[in-house]
């Protein structure tokens, strides 16, 4: 998955956290793993928007910033073969008490699951969970965890709405 960030501030330490995220976030090496016995109409095929929010509002007392993710993007659903795939192209940011990024990118979804119940994905250091709808619909909501730093996670809701 091909991710880029931009650093906002200029310290060593920014440097260590940045390399930190990223090995967190991009060193998955399998990415998709197809979901077989997937029926021809299954409820998740088709094209989606997402968005998502995740935070920690007193996270940071001594200063004006509110720790947490934002972003959106475009998910894509297929059926190959017998199984089902998942891509995306997204952008969002990320804020700590003492660092902003943002990432970029686009590509299969890595740890892609499906159950009878649910279907969760992640996304660079997001992960993204939801129940799966019984039958069709034109959105879906779900949980997003957003890990900031090794030891620090928020989570907050992410919705898709489906386009095609």
């Amino acid at each position: 998955m091909d991710h880029k960030f931009k650093m906002h501030r200029k310290s060593i330490s920014c440097l260590l956290c940045i390399g930190l995220a990223l090995l967190i976030g991009c060193s998955k090496e399998s990415p998709t793993k197809p979901q077989k016995g997937i029926k021809d109409d299954h409820v998740l095929i088709g094209d989606w928007q997402f968005y998502f929010y995740a935070s920690n509002p007193s996270s940071c007392p001594d200063l004006p910033v509110t720790e947490g993710c934002s972003g959106s993007g475009e998910l894509q659903f297929i059926q190959l073969d017998n199984s089902l795939q998942g891509s995306s192209s997204f952008r969002y940011a990320c804020q700590t008490c003492g660092l902003t990024l943002e990432w970029g990118g686009s590509g299969l979804l890595e740890d892609f699951e499906v159950s009878e119940s649910n279907f969760s994905f992640s996304i660079a250091t997001l992960r993204f969970t939801a129940p799966l709808p019984d039958q069709e619909q034109n959105q879906v909501s779900g949980v997003v965890t957003c890990k900031l730093e090794i030891d620090f996670e928020v989570n907050g809701i992410w919705r898709m709405i489906k386009t095609q």
